[in-house]
């Protein structure tokens, strides 16, 4: 048998009131009991009319910044950057593509989306949205914020059965709809420069992919499949780091940017006595890795770095994580540019090391090698992390941390090898003293401000 399903819909309407007798007006029911017809039916009541709601739904705008947050303790990552990655050859990510973050709020995208919701509703989430741009690299060609989907890179498109399978946030145009189709955006545009014969990143991008969370401002990504399904997407940075969801910034008291000017000073930790300022000159025992110390901290001796945080004046936060810290007169400026830690041996919750050296500012993985000084000098490929800087505000303490793969931090330690001259960065300096017979004299860092 062949059913033929009527679609629905359910209305809440008024309740009536009961239909009152009319004299003289005998019941169906009376009418059977007599051996009577049944009375033909007639309409009880007017066409039936939807409730309307008290309040009406509200329609606003927002123009912000994106910011992100790690997942694994709220803190502050950093704007997304009105910049796309891999800007110069060698750097990470790919063209067209975002995923460069800042402290820096005069620097950050710009972005702006409007959203209509029903303040009566249980649900504080709109979905469906478009996030236009206001400063982007590709403004004047696209326009807005998306998703797009590359099977060469990724290895497939994105979809609920293959979970690996991933996108990039990129600039796309106004259409940019479809899980098939494929429509302009930046990141095919740019990538095909390099294959213009072959034109191999011809790939679907949609727009609408953002949704909106009215209570807490969070901002969540999806893709939307041929058959309508939608799926959830996750943020993460290198598959390193998971940066988490992006909030636009709205708060009341917006964030104060501090940049912080500064020599390292290194105490000894077991009494807090001064033990040097890093210098500018490699260590002897290990070329294009720092462990040379100076009694200057001012040029031509003494290394200079600079770094930026971004804070809550309402809130009470004094430590900063995740941050990198830019040199100022390094012997490679102009090749690096900030000051980071290669992994050496393989670096675990306790074990393995790396020292401190010249990175450039994309280098952020714990597992693929990334440009560094030490493995130029040493004619080997290193993972290197740039984002490794924890600053204390109240005590001015600086302190290391190295990014696994799963995204959790591990917090290093600071010794010197004074025999072989060798500034160690690890889990355990108890590790490394057993393995390699060595001692160490252990450290603490801290900012000793200066101005330029």
């Amino acid at each position: 048998m062949k059913w033929l399903l009527v679609p629905l819909a359910f209305l809440v309407v008024n309740a009536e009131q009961p239909t009152k007798r009319v004299a003289g007006q005998v019941s169906n029911a009376e009418r059977l009991a007599r051996g009577l017809p049944l009375r033909p039916p007639h309409r009880r009541s007017s066409a039936l009319q939807p409730r309307i709601s008290s309040i009406a739904p509200i329609t606003a705008s927002k123009s912000c910044m994106l910011e992100a947050f790690k997942v694994a303790d709220d803190s502050f990552y950093g704007f997304l950057q009105a910049e796309y990655c891999a800007q110069q050859l060698g750097q990470a990510g790919f063209a067209g593509t975002y995923g460069v973050f800042t402290g820096d709020p005069s620097s950050a995208l710009g972005v702006s989306f409007t959203y209509t919701y029903d303040p009566s509703s249980s649900s504080t989430v709109v979905g469906g949205l478009q996030v236009g741009t206001t400063n982007a690299p590709g403004q004047s060609t696209y326009g807005y914020l998306g998703v797009v989907s590359d099977s060469s890179l990724a290895g497939g498109p994105i979809s609920a059965s293959s979970t690996a399978y991933y996108g990039f946030l990129t600039d796309v145009t106004n259409a940019a709809n479809s899980p098939t189709t494929v429509t302009p955006n930046a990141f095919s545009t740019l990538m095909n420069v390099d294959a213009p014969f072959y034109q191999m990143f011809n790939s679907p991008a949609e727009s609408y992919v953002w949704s909106y969370d009215v209570s807490s401002g969070e901002l969540a990504l999806s893709w939307t499949l041929s058959d309508g399904t939608t799926i959830p997407l996750q943020v993460g940075l290198n598959a390193a780091l998971n940066t988490g969801p992006l909030l636009p910034r709205q708060s009341n008291t917006p964030p104060i940017t501090v940049n912080k000017e500064c020599s390292i000073e290194a105490t000894r930790a077991q009494d807090g006595s001064f033990y040097g300022y890093i210098g500018i000159l490699y260590s002897e025992g290990a070329e294009g890795a720092y462990g040379w110390f100076t009694d200057s901290p001012s040029p031509p001796d003494g290394l200079n770095i600079s770094f930026m945080y971004s804070y809550d004046p309402s809130g009470g936060q004094t430590t900063f994580t995740g941050l990198q810290a830019r040199t100022e007169n390094s012997m490679n400026q102009d090749s690096f540019g900030y000051l980071g830690v290669v992994g050496v041996q393989t670096i675990t919750a306790d074990s393995g090391y790396g020292f401190l050296t010249d990175v450039t500012q994309y280098a952020n993985s714990p597992s693929v090698n990334s440009a560094n000084a030490y493995s130029e000098y040493a004619e080997s490929g290193n993972p290197a992390e740039g984002y490794v800087w924890t600053f204390d505000s109240s005590t001015y303490d600086l302190e290391l941390s190295w990014a696994a793969s799963d995204g959790s931090a591990i917090a290093l330690q600071i010794g010197m090898d004074e025999q072989n001259k060798k500034l160690y960065i690890s889990p355990s300096l108890f590790a490394i003293e057993i393995e390699f017979g060595v001692s160490l004299v252990p450290l603490h860092f801290h900012c000793l401000e200066i101005y330029f």
